[in-house]
């Protein structure tokens, strides 16, 4: 999805060359001639970034500043000015003082101008994930699916870290909520896939599978273990050319999530894209096809040999999927 921006000048030919300048192919761009106009816009669309310029009709960019920081105060603001009356810098001193990200004397280099935009839209990206990441694990905690001690990861691998989704799955509406972050996120990543079923490895992954199938108004399978604890397609068929999403709650090292896709494969199916809730494998899981996950975190892991917390004698717990 284009970053939206918000363009604010009085005049048509400084907003054309903005646009061309940014890239219209890039960004996502609404138009107002005055404060007046971008206010209106602003109660009706959301906006990233906003590029005004200080000296306009009925309300000027100081204006329009000063009323943007009362309702959205984490806006980031590029001020422009060729000046008028009094000198530019003076009306760009101020937009600074009032809070401005970035200020630019017209006429401006275009160059910077792309890079000033592309630094702040990436800030506003990363403090958006950050806060995102920050809500997650909130939600993790306060269900009790974030848990800390001496736990034995389905890898064999030691870590005083475990994810307990299923304290989080527990709760429908919760469970909900955060199957549709996730489909929204692989949308936002992807685009918009072509999904027939979504599949996913018991026992973990199966609530998840079910909220994002609903998410996504498809059907929904799953794989099972045997007696010698492979996963197995058992009680559902998959159709040649049959396209899937696969959905999990928690990787470390991806094992379960590669036999899903190898069953989907021997069948002739096809996985388009993987979902998982919690990514903990820091960038070792790799797929064929793209992963996307909500959360991803690193967490220290030993081999059993190495785990200061066997050789502290702590406990070891395997808490299950």
């Amino acid at each position: 999805m284009l970053k939206n921006i918000l363009l604010v000048d009085d005049e048509e030919s400084i907003r054309k060359m903005v646009r061309a300048v940014l890239g219209e192919d890039t960004y996502s761009f609404a138009e107002a001639s005055n404060g007046v106009e971008a206010l209106g816009l602003m109660e009706t669309q959301s906006f990233d970034l906003i590029l005004t310029d200080v000296i306009m009709p009925d309300c000027d960019g100081i204006e329009l500043m000063m009323s943007v920081r009362k309702k959205l105060p984490d806006i980031k603001v590029i001020v422009m000015s060729g000046g008028g009356r009094v000198r530019a810098d003076h009306y760009l001193h101020l937009a600074e003082k009032l809070g401005a990200a970035r200020v630019f004397e017209k006429p401006f280099n275009t160059a910077e101008l792309r890079e000033a935009v592309a630094e702040l839209l990436s800030e506003v990206e990363s403090a958006t994930e950050k806060k995102h990441m920050n809500s997650l694990l909130t939600r993790f905690e306060e269900t009790g699916a974030l848990l800390n001690g001496h736990f034995e990861l389905r890898s064999g691998l030691h870590s005083n870290q475990f994810f307990q989704c299923a304290h989080l799955l527990q709760y429908p509406r919760i469970a909900g909520e955060v199957c549709e972050a996730l489909v929204e996120k692989i949308k936002t990543d992807l685009g918009e896939l072509e999904i027939d079923t979504v599949i996913a490895p018991a026992l973990g992954g199966m609530s998840v599978g079910h909220e994002v199938g609903r998410a996504l108004g498809v059907r929904f399978v799953f794989v099972e273990k045997d007696a010698e604890s492979a996963l197995v397609m058992r009680r559902f068929k998959i159709e040649k050319g049959e396209r899937f999403l696969i959905a999990e709650d928690v990787i470390t090292r991806g094992g379960r999530v590669q036999e899903t896709v190898d069953i989907v494969e021997q069948y002739g199916g096809i996985v388009q894209a993987i979902g998982v809730l919690v990514n903990r494998s820091g960038g070792k899981a790799q797929f064929t096809a793209p992963l996307v996950s909500l959360l991803e975190m690193e967490p220290v892991v030993w081999a059993p040999a190495d785990c200061p917390l066997c050789k502290e004698g702590a406990p070891l717990v395997h808490p299950g999927s």
